[in-house]
C-alpha cells in the first residue's frame, strides 16, 4: 500500500511499509524511510497518526510516531526508549508509555 506525500511538484508515492518513523517539526512532518531518505511535508503529524495506526504505527511521544516493524529494542524503566533498527533512540513519553506497552504486547505477542 502506498501513501501520497505532497511536495512542491505534486506528490511522492511511498510504500507505507518502507516508512520507519515520523517526526514532528512545528507544522511540518519528517518521514524517515528505510533507505535512509528523509522526506519533509508541510502537514502536521496528527494528520497522519490516524491514517497509519492500522499499519503498525504508534505514537510514542508528542514528536514521534514509529513503525513497530522497524523497532529493534525497547529499553524499559522510568525513561523508556525505543531503539530503531537504524540505531535511532527515541524517548517514549511518560503519558504515552502505558498505551504504547499495551500495543507493543499485542503487536509482538508478548505474554
Amino acid at each position: 500500500e502506498k501513501l501520497a506525500l505532497p511536495s512542491s511538484n505534486g506528490f511522492e508515492l511511498v510504500d507505507i511499509s518502507s516508512i520507519t518513523r515520523l517526526e514532528a517539526a512545528s507544522n511540518y512532518t519528517h518521514f524517515y524511510m528505510a533507505d535512509s531518505r528523509k522526506i519533509t511535508v508541510s502537514k502536521t503529524m496528527k494528520e497522519y497518526e490516524d491514517l497509519l495506526e492500522e499499519e503498525g504505527f504508534v505514537r510514542i511521544h508528542q514528536s514521534h510516531i514509529i513503525n513497530l516493524r522497524f523497532l529493534s529494542n525497547l529499553k524499559r524503566g522510568k525513561n523508556a526508549t525505543a531503539i530503531m533498527q537504524n540505531g535511532d533512540e527515541l524517548d517514549i513519553s511518560a503519558t504515552r508509555k502505558d498505551a504504547f506497552m499495551d500495543i507493543f504486547r499485542a503487536f509482538f505477542k508478548v505474554s
